[in-house]
């Protein structure tokens, strides 16, 4: 799930720019209100018992040892929610704001 919450803002980004000028801004706020929805689930699913959750490690390059690695914790688990939150926001008032 901590994938789909990074990269899903980029694919809406990708997704507003072939979406035409008229559209794109609300298409980008989509994107930006389903982010912030995994994010919230990601909060409510959090169990306070401690560590990392919600972890991906895959090996990337497994040659020279290069993995890619993403988890959740507590520090970082509102800093998320507060980022999401601010951006749907900055966003939805840029597409309202663009009409």
């Amino acid at each position: 799930m901590i994938n789909v919450l990074l990269w899903l803002p980029l694919a809406a980004g990708f997704l507003a720019c072939t979406a035409g000028a008229k559209r794109a801004g609300w298409v980008s706020a989509a994107g930006a209100l389903a982010t912030m929805g995994l994010a919230i689930w990601v909060v409510a699913d959090f169990n306070t018992g401690g560590g990392l959750q919600h972890t991906v490690n895959e090996s990337w390059i497994p040659s020279l040892g290069v993995r890619y690695e993403l988890g959740v914790d507590g520090i970082n688990l509102f800093l998320i929610l507060l980022t999401t939150v601010l951006w749907f926001a900055a966003t939805a008032f840029s597409a309202v704001r663009d009409e």
